[in-house]
């Protein structure tokens, strides 16, 4: 469920930034862990100012990289089996991507941007964000 009631403008909701890396401890971020061997000041001060998530789980992948599943289950809300992709896509719903992040924050009256490396994406979700930039 999302923070706010349909019907009301963007206006009245907060900005919200998500922030997705791979293959980095959270020990190099300097607002988790004081004299980390990255300077963040920019990520110091969002992390002050917002709301940092310090202890996430990942539930694992069909193959050895769980960079793609993790995106594509974050976009959905929708476990490691019920994901595109997955061996078991009789278990994903032909309409997913309007249930997707970008589609629901589209409808609550969110602009939405994405923007990120290229490949291990959820396309159909990904073409739902106003903005989609991809490096190339």
């Amino acid at each position: 469920m999302l923070p706010f009631a349909a019907g009301t403008e963007a206006a009245d909701h907060p900005n919200m930034l998500l922030i997705i890396t791979d293959d980095q401890a959270p020990e190099e971020l300097s607002f988790y862990e004081a004299g980390s061997r990255l300077e963040t000041p920019v990520l110091d001060r969002l992390a002050s100012e917002g709301m940092v998530i310090d202890d996430a789980h990942h539930m694992g992948s069909w193959s050895r990289a769980v960079c793609s599943p993790s995106r594509r289950m974050i976009m959905s809300g929708r476990t490691v089996w019920h994901i595109p992709g997955s061996p078991r896509e009789e278990l994903v719903p032909a309409d997913l991507a309007d249930f997707s992040m970008p589609a629901v924050f589209n409808r609550a009256g969110y602009d939405t941007m994405r923007t990120c490396k290229g490949g291990n994406v959820y396309g159909a979700a990904n073409r739902k964000f106003d903005i989609n930039r991809e490096a190339r």
